[in-house]
């Protein structure tokens, strides 16, 4: 019984130390529309997802043109979503 309860305390002990620490920065707001905050966040994900093993890409000139596609985007939905669509 007792070399359950060691056990126990081992393997609860070691899942708590390997577990994630908690995020206490904010995360940069790129821009708002309509006092909704779009991230950087999200901007890097959909970029990096989009333009996979493309070095070449990741210039300031194709993530500037990425940038106006993808506030446009946002200003689309914004604009559906006041549609009631």
């Amino acid at each position: 019984m007792r070399m359950h309860l060691v056990l126990l305390l081992l393997v609860a002990s070691s899942y708590f130390s390997y577990s994630q620490p908690l995020k206490t920065e904010k995360p940069t707001v790129l821009f708002s529309l309509n006092k909704t905050p779009t991230y950087a966040d999200e901007f890097i994900y959909l970029y990096k997802k989009n333009h996979q093993n493309k070095s070449e890409d990741f210039s300031e000139a194709k993530i500037n043109e990425y940038l106006d596609l993808f506030i446009n985007f946002k200003l689309k939905v914004t604009e559906a979503r006041a549609l009631g669509m």
